[in-house]
């Protein structure tokens, strides 16, 4: 009884392993309705905003084309030019985006598809555990059947034995204390009596089925041994190999599902690389387009500048050819006074001298200072000097006179006429003497060289 039970028990689990995998395929076909739903509402979605963007193309260039009416033949010419590698370059974006909504679709499906094949996948592996748990289970009540029944049967044997046992202790029991009462339990002519027969049958019949009760009880121990042994019967042996045979469809359906989920995954790989790359082209795409339309807002700007200064540029050319007369007139004057200024130049600088001599004063060193030197120097006004000597003060008198105050800027600012007469192509000669420290260097080539150096002399000025 235990046995069959555990038989309906397998095949109850049977039947709902065969509905949960009916349940699995039911729910696989809903979701692949799904997708497919899915995948058609995609394509209308993307049908209809090409159908928009085509429109919106239209009147984009139907306004472009009223625009140019009003411009130049060159401009609009050029606008044009732009506005077809305009288009070329949106046409080209349009396919991207195209092929990278697709690819985002294409993307989408195949993780419902991934998605769809791990829940397969997932009620497979729950089935496979189920039942091999099952199983196991069904052989562990089956060797605890087997055991009980050894046990009854062992218990059984034992009470069976002792009952034979105490039948034939019984019997004999009886029969002698017949044969002691009865002389000896013969009758008539010295042979047993009736009823020590019917005893010593009784005790026979007994003995035999105290012999045939234990030979049985061994042959059953024998066959639970066996059987223990064995595992099952002929019908277990089949039920368990067909269950092995259905656990090891079920691995392979689920080595299968994982090969698929495998091969799933790999292109859904690939599908994402191909999408970032596909969004980098459009993304660079993105980036020339907005600079053509930048280029375009920028000559349609220009454009619309030249319409609105093509007046002003027939009035400056008028007012270039009387600039023209005028700039000729200009440079004749010019030219003229540029004669008569040198020539009247050079006269007053030969009326001031042909001979020039300047006094520079420098001012007390560090050394001097620390002596208690003094200054023994004062200059009344630019021409004249006083030196207070120990014979009293002398007077002096120059074409010039520069203090320790005056900078060397100063200094070359009465020079520089000179220099222009030497560019008119006059000879001219400046040169500085006196006693060692008294300045000569400084005055003529500076504390620094450097063009921004306050301190230069008259030679890199």
């Amino acid at each position: 009884e235990e046995l069959e039970l555990t038989r309906s028990q397998l095949s109850t689990l049977e039947l709902e392993l065969a509905e949960a995998q009916q349940a699995g395929l039911q729910r696989t076909e809903q979701m692949d309705k799904e997708v497919a739903l899915v995948r058609a509402e995609l394509h209308e979605e993307i049908k209809h905003k090409e159908q928009l963007l085509e429109e919106a193309q239209k009147q984009v260039r139907e306004f472009e084309e009223e625009r140019l009416k009003g411009l130049p033949v060159d401009t609009a010419e050029e606008i044009m030019r732009y506005r077809d590698k305009l288009m070329l370059v949106e046409s080209e974006l349009e396919g991207q985006q195209t092929l990278v909504r697709k690819e985002q679709s294409e993307v989408r499906l195949r993780e419902v598809e991934i998605e769809s094949l791990q829940k397969r996948l997932s009620g497979v592996d729950n089935m496979a555990v189920e039942m091999k748990a099952l199983a196991k289970k069904a052989q562990t009540q089956q060797t605890a059947s087997v055991e009980k029944l050894q046990k009854q049967l062992r218990e059984q044997g034992k009470e069976q034995a002792a009952a034979s046992e105490k039948l034939v202790a019984s019997l004999k029991a009886k029969v002698a204390r017949m044969e002691s009462q009865g002389g000896g339990g013969k009758g008539k002519g010295g042979k047993p009596s009736d009823d020590v027969k019917k005893l010593q049958a009784q005790l026979k019949t007994a003995e035999r089925t105290s012999q045939n009760s234990a030979a049985r009880i061994k042959q059953l121990e024998k066959e639970l041994a066996q059987g223990s042994k064995s595992g099952s019967s002929v019908e277990d042996k089949r039920e368990q190999k067909k269950r092995e045979k259905e656990l090891k469809g079920l691995n392979d359906q689920i080595d299968k599902l994982r090969r698929q989920l495998d091969g799933k995954a790999t292109a859904l790989q690939a599908s994402d690389e191909e999408v970032k790359n596909l969004k980098k082209e459009l993304a660079r795409a993105n980036d020339e387009l907005q600079k053509m339309k930048t280029d375009m807002q920028q000559v349609a700007a220009e454009a619309k500048m030249a319409v609105e200064n093509a007046e002003q540029v027939k009035q400056l050319q008028e007012k270039l050819k009387n600039l023209d007369a005028e700039l000729q007139t200009a440079i004749t004057n010019y030219n003229n006074e540029r004669v008569l200024r040198k020539k009247y130049y050079n006269i007053i600088e030969d009326m001031k001298g042909k001979i020039r001599v300047y006094c520079r004063a420098r001012p007390l060193s560090g050394s001097e200072i620390k002596r208690g030197n003094t200054s023994v120097i004062n200059s009344p006004d630019e021409y004249s000097i006083v030196i207070q000597s120990s014979r009293g003060p002398k007077e002096f008198s120059f074409d010039q006179i520069f203090t320790p105050d005056h900078s060397q800027e100063k200094v070359f600012e009465d020079t520089n006429n000179l220099i222009q007469s030497a560019i008119d192509g006059y000879n001219v000669c400046i040169f500085a003497y006196g006693q060692t420290g008294s300045g000569k260097t400084y005055t003529m080539i500076g504390g620094e060289t450097s063009m921004t150096s306050p301190s230069r002399g008259i030679a890199p000025r």
